[in-house]
C-alpha cells in the first residue's frame, strides 16, 4: 500500500522535503462548529481534540500546504461515508427528540482506513510519487485520478470534517462521487446545537479514547497552536526543521 509521504509537488528527487506528522483538521476549518461536531459525534463537550494521533497524517511540507489550504482532501470509501451520514442523521433526529446521541466510536472504531486523495479546487499542480524503490518519481497529473488508495490511521470523522468544509469552500465540481457525500456530511456539522446538549455530563471514557497518547487536550492550547500553523508550514517548506518551528509555538 502506498504512503502519503511518497507524494510531493517537486519533480526533482534531490529537492524532496522531509516528511513530518501534520494535523489534517485544523481549528480554522471548523471554527464556530466545535459544539456541533461534539454533539453529532456523540461526544462530551470539550472532548474533540485536534492533537490526537487519529488526526495526524505523515506528509512532506508541500503536500501539507495543500491540505492546510484545503486544495486537496482525503475521502474514505463511499460506502463508509454513507454509513457516517446515516449515523449523523440518526443523532440529529435523537437530538430533536431530546435523546442522548450515540457515540461515533460505536459507528466507526479507531483503526486503519483506506482513503483516496481528491482535489477540492478547480486547478492544482501535478504531483510526483516516489516508486517502490525510492529512486524515481512518477508524475501524476491533476486531478490525480491515477493515484492509488492510501491506508491510514486517520479517523474518518476528522477526514470528512476537513474534506466537507474544503469542498464547500472551493465549490469544486471534480469527483462528485466524493464531493457529494462529503458536502452532505458537512451540512450536519453546520446545524445548530440544541440547548439541552450544553448540559451533558462529562464522559472521561470518550475523552481518553479520542485523545489517546496526545500531548494536550486543551482547547486554548489548540487555538494558540492553530494561529501559528501557517507560519509553521511555511517554515517547514523553506527547509527549517520541525524543532525550530515548534520552538516558535507552531505544532501540527
Amino acid at each position: 500500500m502506498s504512503s502519503l509521504a511518497s507524494l510531493s509537488t517537486s519533480p526533482d528527487i534531490e529537492k524532496l522535503q522531509p516528511a513530518h506528522h501534520f494535523r489534517l483538521l485544523q481549528d480554522e476549518h471548523i471554527r464556530g462548529r466545535y459544539h456541533a461536531l461534539e454533539h453529532l459525534w456523540g461526544l462530551p463537550r470539550g472532548s474533540v481534540n485536534l492533537f490526537t494521533e487519529s488526526n495526524l497524517i505523515y506528509v512532506r511540507a508541500d503536500i501539507a500546504q495543500l491540505f492546510w489550504s484545503q486544495d486537496i482532501a482525503l475521502a474514505p470509501a463511499t460506502e463508509l461515508m454513507i454509513k457516517m451520514r446515516s449515523f449523523l442523521e440518526s443523532n440529529e433526529f435523537a437530538a430533536h427528540e431530546g435523546y442522548q446521541c450515540s457515540s461515533c466510536f460505536g459507528c466507526l472504531s479507531l483503526q486503519e482506513y483506506e482513503y483516496k486523495l481528491t482535489p477540492t479546487a478547480e486547478h492544482g499542480p501535478p504531483l510526483y510519487m516516489l516508486d517502490s524503490t525510492g529512486s524515481e518519481l512518477q508524475k501524476i497529473e491533476f486531478p490525480y485520478d491515477s493515484l492509488p488508495a492510501f491506508k491510514l490511521d486517520l479517523y474518518p470523522f476528522f477526514a470528512t470534517a476537513h474534506g466537507g468544509a474544503a469542498f464547500l469552500d472551493k465549490r469544486s465540481i471534480h469527483h462528485p462521487v466524493y464531493s457529494r457525500p462529503l458536502r452532505s456530511i458537512h451540512v450536519f456539522h453546520c446545524l445548530p446545537v440544541p440547548r439541552w446538549a450544553y448540559a451533558r455530563r462529562d464522559g472521561k471514557e470518550h475523552l481518553r479514547i479520542i485523545t489517546r497518547d496526545d500531548e494536550s487536550d486543551s482547547d486554548s492550547e489548540s487555538t494558540v497552536y492553530s494561529t501559528h500553523e501557517g507560519e509553521r508550514v511555511q517554515s517547514w517548506i523553506h527547509g527549517r526543521s520541525a524543532d525550530e518551528s515548534n520552538s516558535e509555538g507552531g505544532r501540527g
